[in-house]
């Protein structure tokens, strides 16, 4: 399981999801996103577990860095516990 950033000009709403590989990421996302997925877009990129938390935090309202992250790893480690997609982030147009 890893997970995937769906952000650059192919997809219509950022999301960061959680999936077996990258085709389940896709398909997780035209489930629950969005069906405007080309073939011919880009892929969603990789991303490691610290770039998680860091947009994680991001998405949080401004306040201690530190509490923020602590806050959040409960919501990780139920996230990387999970052999299902799972969203972890989603675009705030939604």
């Amino acid at each position: 399981m890893k997970f995937y950033s769906f952000d650059s000009s192919d997809f219509d709403y950022y999301a960061l999801i959680w999936a077996k590989d990258e085709d389940e990421a896709i398909a997780h996302y035209k489930e629950t996103v969005c069906e405007c997925v080309d073939k011919d877009c880009d892929s969603p990129v990789e991303v490691d577990i610290d770039e998680v938390l860091e947009k994680m935090i991001e998405g949080g309202f401004d306040g201690d860095k530190e509490h923020m992250a602590i806050g959040h790893i409960g919501r990780l480690y139920e996230i990387i516990s999970s052999k299902e997609p799972k969203i972890v982030l989603l675009d705030g147009n939604l």
